[in-house]
């Protein structure tokens, strides 16, 4: 039976397979073939040594006014990118196998959240990661002769991890219900033959700021994306350098909840966070993995993860990503 990879990156976009490719040839791999996959029909388990990639969409759920109008009838509906991938028949234990590097590029690409998964047996390799904005924010990795930890203290077991469980508290904290992605519709899907994946270096810490504005569609001026979940918009400003750099209280003035603005370094350290709201600063610290990551967005509501990723673009062109 193949050894599955999955990686999982919410806001996918019409362009996801020109996205893909470019994380791919950033990541140091060539596509080789390409195999389209009839949409909407279940599909064969890949074969050995395939890249498989599917756009899932989850139909939003109807909001409606007090005449029983449809108010989201606009929205888009949630959209993941998700990406099987297996080892060839032949792979061995060893540092080959899922590609860190990928996932972190595929971030940075989609300016996203990406949430990786490998779960070899219990002798050969098991692994957890998530990626923002071509930032590690948390990798686990046990194999069969090295341990990896970026972001945060290790499990209290080091030599085991849950990865199950870690990946799916991620995904769900980060998507709410839609993390049932497995079970939507897939809207298109593809074999690709890829070359393999190289050894997964982490990046050179450098600072990357988002700002969410609830309730804002665009801030005049500044670099920013906009999108619309449950008919509300939302604005996310993309920042090169620190937090500090940025007046959230300010910029919360004309928000109609809490703004939440994140300055990440990368290669797992420490984050900075704040929460404005009013034209004040409510509160603000420093948190070091997913899970501190994902609480500092709890004021987003219940599925943060699907305000970043592929959405239109206001004023300029979205962070470049990390070297």
């Amino acid at each position: 039976m193949p050894h599955f990879i999955r990686y999982c990156a919410p806001g996918a976009g019409d362009d996801a397979a020109a996205r893909l490719e470019r994380a791919l040839t950033r990541a140091g791999r060539t596509v080789l073939e390409r195999r389209p996959l009839p949409a909407g029909e279940p599909c064969p388990p890949p074969e050995p040594g395939t890249l498989r990639w599917q756009v899932r969409r989850r139909p939003a759920d109807p909001v409606f006014d007090e005449d029983f109008n449809v108010l989201n009838a606009e929205d888009p509906d949630p959209a993941f990118l998700y990406v099987e991938e297996t080892l060839p028949e032949d792979a061995r234990p060893g540092p080959d196998g899922w590609d860190l590097t990928l996932c972190r590029e595929l971030s940075a690409e989609a300016d996203a959240f990406v949430c990786a998964l490998d779960d070899w047996e219990y002798v050969c390799r098991q692994g957890v990661a998530v990626f923002l904005a071509g930032r590690s924010i948390d990798v686990r990795e046990r194999t069969v002769g090295d341990v990896l930890d970026l972001g945060g203290p290790p499990p209290q077991d080091d030599r085991w991890l849950p990865v199950w469980s870690l990946h799916g508290r991620h995904a769900e904290a980060l998507l709410g219900e839609s993390h049932y992605w497995l079970s939507g519709v897939m809207a298109h899907a593809e074999d690709w033959r890829v070359t393999p994946a190289g050894p997964f270096r982490p990046e050179s810490p450098s600072p990357t700021c988002r700002v969410v504005l609830p309730g804002v569609a665009d801030v005049p001026g500044m670099r920013a994306r906009s999108v619309r979940v449950e008919s509300v918009p939302f604005a996310v400003l993309a920042h090169e350098g620190r937090l500090a750099d940025l007046d959230l209280a300010a910029l919360s003035a004309g928000a109609s909840a809490t703004v939440v603005g994140l300055e990440i370094p990368g290669a797992g350290e420490p984050f900075t966070w704040v929460h404005a709201r009013s034209g004040t600063v409510i509160a603000d610290g420093r948190g070091q993995g997913a899970d501190a990551l994902l609480e500092a967005l709890r004021p987003l509501g219940e599925a943060p993860g699907l305000l970043f990723g592929a959405c239109r673009h206001v004023g300029d062109d979205p962070a470049s990503p990390a070297s």
